[in-house]
């Protein structure tokens, strides 16, 4: 309902079920015309209806300031112009001063105006109140009509809008808190975002809230914050600000955060594994200076930040943490570094430190005494029953390998003989120094380097050693030969150890006839094992195939692009990165071996330079990412497929070093310990992952990622 007053002000209301209504008008109304019009919800308006309203007799006139109705008058009123309305007084006449007075600060402020015929035909008259000069103050108005007085209006006039402000904010809460500041205690406070108003909490102390949760979910972007203060008068201020959701510490997207990468002398079994004896670190890592963010590298429960000495990042975004000055006892210790950037977005990567002091090499005669031992996971995979000799070094910093033998009585025409090419393959060098007397040995020693001078790998010299033979006379290699043979295995801080043969379970294994290697030549080689115990196949240059008997095999293609078949048994197959080789575990549970270090294979995506074509690789049941250093593979479900037999599950063996990038919606399901028919993996725990039919394993310890 819309109702007309005869001073031509409106009213509205809405009707009840009954039909019934009540407007009541704000200003005191002259006699005159009352009409009342009707509209529906679909916006038809009916006639208007009418009725005459007959003022009562005013011995005095009434005075209303609309814009004073509330006790105040505001900036925006005073600049429209402050209007006063005076219903005339029953005396009033033509030709009657009308004088409207405002008291107050810097007053009085007089508006005077003449009735005329008109004024008194209408019975009220409005007036536009001149108060040019009026500051902030409290006020009163009267109207006076020939001696007449009207009532009395109060108002306040406040024409200073409030200060107001907001708090831009980065935050990775996608329906965050948001805050300003405001100078009136009294004001109220609206905070537009998207178009949406939204009421804050005026906290009385300089300060408003949109409480946390209030907004809807907001997707990653920026939003402009509009806020508006509005006092008790009405006058108002507005201020924006900026509101950013950011939910990615991956700012450039191109999915590098942070990472460690290194200690100072990782002298593990591989320079990745986090394994020292440095009792006085460097940590190294990086970190994606692009993404804008800050780094903290906490250290056995103490926190470094870039602003401390020992966190230090040059321009390329290489971090190192400097702890040469704390001694570090044996132990374990945890290293985390995290990025965190403006938004609260955070990424982290940890490992696990192992101080530990450096222990002598082991030797072992054919002694399987070998398996069980920590970090032994690699040679435990390879068939030691045809090979004499034996050599590992825990801590990687094996250095050389001596084999002696020094007969009481000559009675051998040969000494120490050894596959110089096979040696040469494996980074390794020897050199054999035998003494005759009348042409038989008086002595004979046999010593293992690595070619470039430094330490020697564990696998390498393991593979070498079983092409070790003394003499080719079977017959006289007796029980009693034995206790004149030894070997002897040396480290780069001097640490040594030596066993005699006299434990070897078959002097034979000393014969030509008991080495297990089968080595092809510069050209194109077929080259197959027999059937019974592992063999060592090794192809070396030319485009070889190798094919592997129903024993527990090695394959080493060397050179050209290679073919290597595992057949029966459980068998190694060695990836060298060098040729374009195809890989067949064939039957048995087998091992994909990466030998070396930073290899980057991506199955998945065929224009990566680092594609490998799934298809190359079948029927493998393992994939050892360990190698000598890092190294990093990328799969999805239908690369699992393709690598591995019926069941489509694959193992991945590694350390902290190497890192398994996941492509596709891949579902992890916790720990699961090794179950496998492979004792070198007995214990050992993986994590689980599974997608469609694609079944993955992967060791504790080994980074996992989204590809």
């Amino acid at each position: 309902m819309t109702v007309t007053f005869p001073d031509g002000s409106e009213g509205e209301a809405v009707a009840g079920e009954d039909g019934g209504y009540e407007v009541t008008s704000e200003t005191a109304q002259p006699s005159g015309e009352v009409s009342a019009t009707a509209t529906d919800p679909a916006g038809n308006a009916s006639e208007p209806a009418t009725a005459d309203y007959e003022a009562e007799a005013q011995e005095n006139p009434i005075l209303t300031i609309a814009a004073a109705a509330d006790g105040f008058v505001n900036a925006d009123e005073l600049d429209a112009g402050v209007e006063a309305q005076v219903l005339l007084n029953t005396g009033a006449q033509e030709g009657d001063e009308l004088t409207i007075t405002v008291e107050g600060d810097g007053g009085p402020f007089v508006t005077t105006h003449t009735l005329t015929v008109d004024d008194i035909a209408a019975g009220s008259i409005t007036l536009t109140l001149d108060v040019d000069g009026i500051e902030d103050g409290e006020f009163s108005a009267t109207a006076d009509i020939a001696g007449s007085v009207s009532n009395v209006v109060g108002f306040e006039l406040d024409t200073v809008a409030p200060t107001v402000g907001v708090d831009d904010l980065i935050t990775n809460d996608d329906s965050p808190e948001l805050t300003g500041t405001v100078d009136d205690p009294d004001a109220t406070i609206t905070v537009t975002v998207g178009g949406v108003d939204y009421e804050a909490v005026n906290n009385g102390d300089g300060t408003w809230t949109v409480a946390d949760d209030t907004l809807p979910e907001l997707s990653e972007g920026d939003y402009e914050v509009t806020v508006t203060a509005t006092d008790q008068a009405g006058n108002t201020a507005i201020a924006a600000g900026t509101l950013t959701i950011d939910t990615t510490i991956d700012t450039d997207g191109d999915g590098e955060t942070v990472r460690i990468t290194g200690i100072t002398e990782d002298d593990g079994v591989d320079d990745s594994d986090f394994i020292t004896s440095d009792t006085n670190l460097e940590v190294f890592g990086t970190v994606d200076l692009d993404d804008g963010n800050t780094l903290s590298v906490e250290f056995d429960g103490t926190v470094y930040t870039e602003a401390d000495a020992e966190l230090t990042v040059d321009g390329e975004g290489n971090w190192t943490l400097d702890l040469t000055a704390i001694e570090l006892a044996e132990g374990t210790y945890t290293v985390t570094a995290t990025v965190s950037d403006e938004a609260g977005n955070t990424a982290s990567d940890s490992k696990e430190i192992t101080v530990q002091p450096n222990i002598a090499p082991q030797v072992f005669v054919n002694d399987g005494s070998l398996l069980g031992l920590v970090g032994l996971e690699t040679l435990g995979l390879i068939d030691f029953n045809d090979q004499a000799f034996i050599a590992y070094d825990r801590d990687g910093n094996l250095e050389s390998v001596v084999l002696v033998y020094d007969p009481a009585l000559a009675l051998l025409a040969e000494g120490w003989n050894i596959s110089e090419r096979l040696a040469a393959e494996l980074g390794l060098q020897v050199d054999i120094q035998t003494n005759t007397l009348l042409g038989l040995v008086t002595d004979s020693t046999l010593t293992i380097t690595a070619l470039d001078g430094g330490t020697i790998d564990n696998l390498a010299i393991n593979e070498l050693l079983a092409s070790v033979y003394l003499g080719t006379e079977l017959d006289l290699l007796s029980a009693d030969l034995l206790t004149e043979v030894s070997i002897t295995a040396t480290d780069s801080e001097g640490l040594s150890d030596t066993a005699s043969a006299v434990d070897l379970i078959d002097a034979a294994l000393l014969s030509v006839d008991s080495v297990p290697v089968i080595e092809g030549t510069d050209g194109d080689d077929s080259l197959a094992a027999p059937d019974g115990d592992g063999y060592r196949i090794y192809g070396y240059d030319g485009n070889d195939t190798l094919t592997g008997g129903d024993g527990d095999d090695l394959l080493r293609g060397g050179a050209g692009n290679d073919t290597l078949n595992g057949g029966a048994g459980n068998d190694l197959l060695i990836w060298e990165g060098v040729g374009n080789n195809t890989f067949d575990g064939g039957d048995g549970e087998d091992t994909l071996l990466l030998d070396g270090g930073g290899f980057v294979l991506d199955f998945v995506d065929d224009t990566s330079a680092d594609y490998v074509d799934p298809n190359t690789v079948n029927n493998i049941e393992h994939l050892h990412i360990g190698g000598s250093s890092a190294n990093e593979v990328t799969l999805d479900e239908t690369a699992v497929i393709e690598l591995t037999d019926d069941n489509n599950q694959l193992y991945i063996e590694g350390d902290q070093g190497d890192t398994v990038n996941l492509a596709g919606d891949w579902v992890e399901s916790g720990a699961v310990e090794y179950s496998g028919v492979l004792n070198a993996y007995d214990g050992v725990t993986y994590t689980q992952y599974t997608l469609g039919d694609a079944t993955l394993l992967v060791q504790d310890g080994v980074n996992v990622e989204a590809a």
